[in-house]
């Protein structure tokens, strides 16, 4: 948009460039021309959008009134002629300064939706307003299992089970380690509520102490990772400093979100916010557009509840995590 329109004009092209971002597949035009379907002459319009649905073809027209005072019942009316006129299947009127409280019925009655621009950059179309967000947090639910065979005497952390990887004997990680850094790079299903197994494949070394201290490698059968996805998740607001939309008057101001970087969205959770059990039915409740965030990135070496399977006859085990075996076990 130009620096040298004069606002009302800005007012019209920021409308048209609103409706291009919520509708990117529709043709979107600003201060266009169309004949009256009734009165057969060419009516201006401020904003034409339109797309099929349907196999139908369809028009929404935006008239905008960059005005200082409220709109009233008569440019209502006046606009709801126009949409008539052009044929169109949905009009939109945009006012600066808002509407009536007294045209609301008169507007639902006859079909037109009023709407304020919200420009959170803008000094002049800038409104009041917070933006509603979901906020979840993933947690995984892990337990593992194992097939090795031990010698009489060897120790293991039962606890951290450190392993060897094939290509890398020399260097021990842990089962928690190998199964956070799949969880933290995305690379796992996370649906809540199901339950998954991962095979590691190539199978690792289990390392042990033997009975003098010396670590050692002991060849593992199997290596199985079994988890689950809890959650906990939060209702909030928060207020963009960038953000573009609709307001929608009619439907309790509700805000239709053209434009909201990613990089507006919090980064922190605001521990003001209100824990919810559903989030889905939330979100089936909420009204206009809404953000949602998603974390799943766990440090806590525990993972929330790890669990662990072995085989074999365990002899003792202290309060370190830290297990002896009796015997050896075979495959």
């Amino acid at each position: 948009m130009s620096g040298g329109d004069a606002e009302w004009k800005r007012y019209e092209k920021l409308a048209a460039q609103i409706a291009r971002e919520l509708q990117p597949d529709a043709s979107v035009a600003w201060n266009t021309r169309i004949r009256g379907v009734v009165s057969g002459i060419s009516r201006q319009v401020d904003v034409e959008i339109r797309w099929r649905a349907q196999d139908r073809d369809m028009l929404t027209i935006i008239d905008c009134k960059h005005w200082s005072r409220p709109a009233d019942v008569n440019a209502v009316g006046a606009f709801a002629e126009l949409s008539r006129d052009v044929g169109a299947t949905q009009g939109i009127l945009i006012c600066s300064a808002g509407f009536a409280a007294s045209v609301h019925q008169y507007a639902r009655s006859l079909g037109v939706s009023l709407m304020l621009i919200h420009d959170a950059e803008s000094a002049l179309w800038s409104q009041q307003l917070t933006i509603p967000i979901l906020w979840t947090d993933l947690r995984p639910e892990v337990s593992f299992g194992f097939r090795a065979g031990f010698n009489a005497g060897d120790q293991v952390n039962i606890k951290r089970f450190p392993v060897a990887r094939r290509e890398a004997p020399d260097e021990d990680v842990e089962v928690v380690t190998l199964f956070e850094q799949l969880w933290n790079q995305g690379n796992l299903p996370m649906e809540v509520g199901a339950k998954y197994q991962i095979s590691v494949n190539p199978v690792p070394w289990a390392v042990v102490a033997e009975p003098g201290g010396a670590r050692a490698l002991r060849a593992m059968d199997e290596l199985r990772i079994e988890y689950g996805v809890l959650h906990r998740s939060w209702l909030g607001q928060f207020t963009p400093s960038i953000c573009r939309g609709l307001v929608d008057v009619l439907n309790g101001n509700e805000i239709l979100i053209s434009h909201l970087p990613e990089s507006e969205i919090p980064l922190l959770r605001d521990p003001g916010w209100e824990e919810i059990e559903d989030p889905n039915q939330v979100a089936i409740s909420l009204r206009g557009s809404f953000a949602t965030s998603t974390g799943f990135q766990v440090r806590d070496p525990e993972l929330g509840g790890l669990k662990i399977e072995r085989v074999g006859d365990l002899l003792s085990a202290d309060d370190s995590g830290r297990a002896m075996w009796a015997g050896s076990e075979g495959d």
